[in-house]
């Protein structure tokens, strides 16, 4: 394929791969490990109503950030960092009750939530040729984010089923450090500001 032949792309698959694997991992399941943890219908509503509500802000305003300093991998370095902290803080977040879960999924999904816009914005400066979007190549690059979350999807369902639930904090926080270690891999820097303006 035409990916194969630009290794500089690699990265950004793998990244897309990573990412989506962290959201099969997790999303799909949230309720039943809320489910299994003894909450209410309302406190299980109310919390798996924080991923979305993020998207409201975050991926705007790193975004921003991102453009402001021209540096949007950098800006992933430390959201992705960020989001583990959260990651870490619901395999303890028990210990503080229902605001605690509600806190480490809001500092999660708040900072995990502004990953893709800004590795999309890169992804679409690389497969720019003299002013063309390349779709094709674009789409083969988004493809492993595909993949990613099929197979988590599948393989975390069995998993869950076999081992039980309580393991979801656990593997959130194993795909965070793989998708953290995607992150790192990408080169500094991949834009500028106009470019990210555009």
């Amino acid at each position: 394929t035409r990916l194969r032949r630009n290794p500089a792309l690699w990265p950004y698959a793998a990244l897309s791969a990573s990412y989506f694997a962290h959201v099969g991992l997790f999303l799909p399941y949230l309720p039943l490990w809320l489910s299994d943890l003894g909450l209410s219908l309302l406190a299980i509503s109310l919390l798996n109503a924080i991923p979305p509500t993020t998207r409201l802000a975050a991926p705007y305003l790193w975004g921003s950030l991102a453009d402001r300093t021209g540096q949007p991998n950098r800006v992933m370095r430390i959201c992705v960092v960020l989001s583990a902290v959260g990651g870490l803080g619901l395999c303890l977040g028990l210990q503080w009750g229902l605001p605690g879960l509600a806190v480490f999924l809001f500092v999660l999904f708040f900072h995990n939530s502004a990953l893709m816009p800004m590795s999309e914005a890169a992804i679409a400066q690389q497969v720019t040729r003299s002013g063309q979007f390349d779709m094709r190549l674009y789409g083969q690059v988004r493809l492993w984010g595909s993949g990613g979350f099929l197979l988590t999807v599948l393989v975390a369902g069995a998993w869950y089923e076999y081992l039980g639930i309580e393991w979801l904090p656990w593997l959130s926080v194993l795909g965070m450090l793989v998708l953290g270690v995607a992150v790192w891999r990408l080169p500094l820097p991949t834009a500028t500001r106009s470019s990210l303006a555009s």
